[in-house]
């Protein structure tokens, strides 16, 4: 049978057809492949970038250890047979900064094809003992921060954060920072920092909202071991109308302060008293010192303080912080409350802490806990709450003066933070020795160009 023509026009039509569709697929084919190898190629140069930026990660840091106080900035490449390219390193002094013994190394790796990596570290260096930090924040969370469901909570002074995850960060309508707000590197305020109000991260916050430049961590305290060759002095019992004074160190089982006696513990000028204890009970008691000198308490197990109580209080609280450390290595909850009063630095291991019930700690707290307490009309601190790895919560009217490190924080009712430089000075101890160490934290890439 003959073919009209109509029908070899269709034909026709159909096979320029495919041979279309197989042109568009072949050269579709040649362009993902061609894609393909100029992604793998940018990704290898960009490998061997990072290897450049890397390697002058490795020479900057020994240099940097030898030349603390003014590091000069490092230029080099890699040598013969590997020369692929050079490297850039300059030191940063962060700002804001966590601690003065603190750098930030940028090396800055470019191949010879013009492709270009960088690498940031914080670099810190740690007095063997201790560490004095001067803190710049009000306050500093690694993971979120919130402000309450509803309240006025206010916290006046700059803030930061190390989380870019969404909504780390939340206000209801009236809570406010007055300062800036420093989030995570590279995160979007938009996206971390949500609230009841349009724009939080605007209208919550009085100076605005940016990034850290790297992210930063703070040395973990050391609880220090217990002192040994104390005489075993029995227990102690003050009650009724009996006072009573100790004059030497010594350990003791208990000590018992109650029915508003009081103990004197006698400091000469240039001493340091020391006293361990497994339990002290001052269910409504005063201890108070004699002298300039400083006294260093060791509570093992128990502590129990309530109704009034006071410790180094002074004449209407004026009694010097400086001179009473408190060591506390129970797994209850050390708790002050129903007006009691500690001027001194309290050290806490691992125990939860409640300061409530118009309670109040005029001194530095510093806590290797989970959770950390402030609530009640009138119960407060003055100086810094060093609680890097504990829950914080500021309820009611709780209010602290000075700064807070946390994991995470909470706040609600009509609490405040008010950030003061003068209460924002802490020594952490982290370790025992005779030589710096340094640690090596924030490592990251400023990812594919």
């Amino acid at each position: 049978m003959k073919k009209k023509p109509n029908e070899k026009g269709s034909v026709m039509i159909v096979l320029v057809a495919m041979l279309a569709i197989i042109g568009m697929v072949m050269g579709a084919g040649i362009i993902f492949m061609n894609n393909g190898n100029r992604r793998a190629w940018s990704t290898a140069r960009s490998n061997q970038a990072l290897y450049l930026a890397e390697a002058g990660i490795e020479k900057a840091i020994p240099y940097l250890k030898d030349h603390w106080d003014s590091p000069s900035p490092i230029s080099d490449s890699i040598p013969q047979p590997n020369n692929i390219g050079n490297y850039n390193v300059i030191f940063i002094k962060p700002t804001p900064s966590p601690s003065p013994d603190c750098w930030v190394i940028s090396s800055t790796g470019t191949t010879n094809s013009g492709k270009s990596e960088t690498v940031y570290i914080r670099l810190t260096k740690i007095t063997a003992g201790e560490t004095t930090l001067n803190l710049d924040l009000a306050l500093f969370t690694y993971n979120s921060i919130n402000m309450g469901s509803k309240g006025s909570s206010r916290i006046v002074g700059d803030v930061g954060i190390n989380s870019t995850t969404n909504g780390s960060v939340y206000f209801p309508w009236s809570a406010m920072i007055e300062g800036h707000l420093f989030i995570g590197p590279n995160g979007d305020p938009s996206q971390v920092v949500k609230g009841a109000q349009s724009k939080p991260w605007e209208k919550n916050v009085t100076l605005g909202t940016t990034n850290l430049p790297v992210l930063r961590t703070y040395p973990a305290p050391v609880f220090p071991t217990e002192p040994t060759g104390l005489t075993n002095r029995g227990s102690l019992t003050l009650q009724g109308s009996t006072n009573g004074t100790i004059s030497e160190d010594g350990y003791y089982t208990k000590i018992t302060v109650q029915n508003n006696t009081t103990l004197t513990i006698d400091v000469p000028n240039g001493t340091e008293r020391k006293i361990m204890v497994d339990e002290l009970y001052m269910p409504q008691g005063n201890i108070i010192l004699n002298g300039t000198g400083k006294l260093t308490l060791y509570v093992k197990n128990k502590f129990t303080y309530t109704n009034g109580s006071k410790i180094n209080y002074g004449v209407d609280g004026n009694g010097d912080p400086t001179k009473v450390t408190i060591y506390y290595n129970g797994s209850n909850t050390f708790s002050t409350a129903g007006d009691t009063k500690i001027n001194g630095t309290v050290f806490v291991n691992n125990a939860d802490m409640v300061i409530g019930n118009s309670g109040a700690i005029k001194g530095n707290i510093i806590t290797g806990g989970n959770n950390v307490s402030i609530s009640g009309d009138g119960s407060a601190m003055v100086g810094v709450l060093y609680a890097s790895n504990a829950n914080v919560s500021l309820t009611n009217s709780g209010r602290i003066n000075g700064a807070v490190i946390a994991k995470n924080f909470n706040a609600s009712g009509n609490s405040r933070i008010y950030y003061t430089s003068s209460n924002s000075s802490i020594t952490i101890p982290t370790g025992e020795g005779t030589s710096n160490s340094f640690t090596i934290s924030d490592w990251r890439s400023s990812g594919f160009n």
